[in-house]
């Protein structure tokens, strides 16, 4: 691999490098030493990663219908209505159990055992981990600590929870809740916004928000504002849209309006505002999840006959999508990334991002 001295200045060549394609950009790794280092190195990797994510227009998932096949994972776009598959990806060792995912990499495990890995499927790249105990009717999120760069995959028990490490390579194991006596929630992925997840929490008389702040490794309640009316005890529900955070519920005794509120950007960021009403709603809202946008209309799932439908809040209609079934874990987020997290990494170069 020759080296060559550039023309242009470094600052150019890594602007112009941190816009490309993740094809692109590993092929240009072979052009020269220089380059391969610079694509290589960890500030420069966490920029494209940002570049990625905001280039991505919220329309590229994978795809799955049925956990029990091996068929792998169909990369889809969603265009008028329907799942247009892009290619299929193979997951590492066959393992097609989605337990959570955070910011394009998933984690995945081998249904019914104690292996789990971490897996960026834009790259193939994967680290497997074992699970220091059976986790069963375990709730499993991952985060991304925005201070240290450390992803952390965080096991949510009854009575205690375990953080993992990816930095460190180790387990912190069964931490005691501090702001609530005990875990009770719906055994579902907590959902990643700005590094931290969430989760719905059941109480005595409400469901509150729960959050694992990766920071100090410590489970906190969501505080909602006054601009967040929630009637009574209407159930709460919560979904990332857009890089944010979302709650949504009934209109009181209005089954057929579903109300939408967004989080401030960051995680001490504790503004909300009204996103939207979802008028003439057919379905219960247990069976109602948000899933992404498509332009200016929002993409929902049936949960009930597993279909998705598209809300155009324009007209307050309706629209099928043609595919029959999407699946549980059907459409996760895809970004097409070279990140991935490293044991004690430090970023040594000192400058603004791009």
């Amino acid at each position: 691999m020759a080296d060559t001295t550039p023309d242009l200045p470094q600052e150019i060549i890594e602007l112009i490098l941190s816009k490309l394609s993740l094809k692109s950009l590993l092929q240009f790794k072979t052009v020269s030493k220089s380059w391969n280092t610079l694509i290589s190195d960890p500030i420069f990797v966490k920029n494209h990663h940002q570049q990625s994510k905001q280039s991505n227009s919220n329309d590229l998932f994978l795809h799955k219908k049925s956990w029990n096949s091996s068929d792998g994972f169909s990369l889809v776009r969603l265009e008028d209505e329907k799942l247009r598959t892009q290619r299929v990806i193979a997951p590492p060792h066959g393992w097609e159990h989605v337990l959570c995912f955070c910011e394009g990499l998933l984690l995945i495990q081998q249904y019914g055992s104690r292996r789990l890995a971490l897996w960026n499927p834009s790259t193939g790249a994967e680290k497997s981990l074992w699970l220091p105990y059976n986790c069963f009717k375990s709730n499993f999120g991952l985060c991304r600590d925005p201070i240290t760069d450390d992803f952390k995959v965080v096991i949510a028990s009854w009575e205690h929870y375990m953080v993992y490490s990816f930095k460190n390579n180790s387990w912190k194991k069964r931490i005691k809740y501090e702001c609530v006596e005990y875990y009770r929630t719906q055994y579902i992925p907590g959902v990643c916004v700005d590094g931290a997840s969430y989760w719905l929490w059941l109480s005595q008389n409400a469901t509150i928000i729960m959050y694992f702040d990766p920071r100090d490794d410590k489970f906190k309640i969501l505080q909602k504002t006054e601009s967040v009316v929630v009637e009574g005890n209407e159930p709460v529900f919560v979904a990332e849209l857009r890089g944010r955070l979302c709650v949504y519920c009934n209109n009181g005794r209005d089954k057929e309006t579903i109300l939408i509120w967004t989080k401030g950007k960051g995680i001490d960021n504790n503004s909300w505002n009204k996103l939207m009403n979802v008028e003439n709603v057919t379905m219960p809202i247990l069976w109602f999840e948000l899933k992404c946008f498509i332009g200016n209309k929002i993409v929902i799932r049936n949960a009930k006959d597993d279909r998705l439908v598209v809300y155009n809040p324009y007209e307050k209609k309706f629209e099928q999508f043609e595919d029959k079934e999407v699946g549980e874990y059907g459409l996760v987020p895809y970004v097409e990334s070279v990140f991935f997290p490293t044991q004690n990494t430090k970023l040594k170069r000192k400058r603004k991002d791009l």
